[in-house]
């Protein structure tokens, strides 16, 4: 039975793979524009400029960091339905809960320093690749517990 519960444990829905390559590509793609142009970041960031006054390359961050907190926040979400004996654990989302949701892994926001930002970039990325060690190590003992218990 300790071995069914591993089974469906260690194992990984396609979304949540193809999940984890696109939060790992939209953080690749964000940490070699943060090096290209620090200047969009911390009080550029915060003054109240429309955004038609902006330049290209602060609106483009702009749009990917929100794809890469939307990316998060579904994830997270579906990690937490998924856990859920019933897949019911979560009802709706407040926008302060999907907030909170889009910072799990690590803090994303322009006004930061672009030193900052690249830590919690790396962070993100961290704990997305440790996510994916854990069960790529996991699905080893799975194996070698189907060995043991021959089923």
């Amino acid at each position: 039975e300790a071995a069914k519960t591993l089974s469906k444990a260690v194992t990984q829905s396609p979304y949540q793979k193809e999940r984890s390559t696109r939060i790992i590509e939209s953080v690749d793609q964000l940490q070699r524009k943060a090096g290209q142009t620090p200047g969009i970041f911390g009080r550029t960031a915060a003054l109240p400029i429309p955004d038609f006054l902006r330049t290209n390359a602060f609106r483009n961050f702009q749009a990917e960091l929100v794809t890469l907190k939307s990316s998060i926040f579904s994830g997270e979400l579906t990690a937490m339905r998924e856990a859920s004996k019933t897949g019911g654990a979560v009802g709706n989302v407040s926008d302060r809960e999907g907030d909170k949701l889009e910072n799990a892994l690590g803090a994303l926001d322009m006004k930061q320093s672009p030193e900052n930002f690249m830590l919690q970039l790396q962070r993100i990325k961290d704990s997305i690749n440790r996510w994916n060690e854990a069960v790529i190590s996991a699905a080893g003992k799975q194996d070698d517990l189907r060995k043991k218990y021959n089923y």
